[in-house]
């Protein structure tokens, strides 16, 4: 038997209601303490390459490296904005649609919750493939210097 979106519903009791506000609360604290981890890692990134040259005086740390740290910084702070902006936005519409009991601002909600998920399910993908890679290429590196 085949039904149509239109026909099918599903209906939240004031548990589940309850349920809902309760993640909303837990995950607009997340995201606030994210936007401040996100701060403080910019702050920190500014920071280190700013003191980075002052501190390795009597070394050859030069204007690359300074650089290339600061590149990576805005880069990390980059991909951790996505999930904390997603969540952040699950938290404010879920709280709309709470209040309001819109079934519009729930989607919105769980769009947003979808979108937080996917973004740290294909960056895991990523990472666990760049593991592989690196640890492949490891052990091509030690038999090719094994072998001479």
């Amino acid at each position: 038997m085949e039904t149509t979106n239109e026909t099918q519903r599903i209906e939240l009791g004031q548990e589940a209601i309850g349920y809902l506000n309760i993640t909303r609360k837990w995950t607009m604290f997340l995201a606030i303490l994210g936007f401040i981890g996100l701060a403080m890692m910019i702050m920190a990134g500014v920071a280190i390459s700013t003191l980075l040259p002052l501190l390795g005086a009597n070394t050859q740390i030069g204007a690359p490296e300074v650089t290339v740290v600061m590149v990576v910084m805005l880069l990390i702070s980059a991909l951790y904005f996505f999930p904390v902006l997603f969540l952040y936005r699950f938290s404010v519409h879920t709280r709309h649609a709470v209040e309001t009991l819109s079934p519009e601002q729930l989607s919105k909600a769980l769009k947003n919750l979808k979108s937080c998920f996917r973004f740290i399910g294909i960056f895991t993908i990523v990472i666990i493939c760049l593991y592989i890679l690196i640890f492949i290429l490891a052990g091509a590196s030690a038999l090719f210097l094994n072998a001479f």
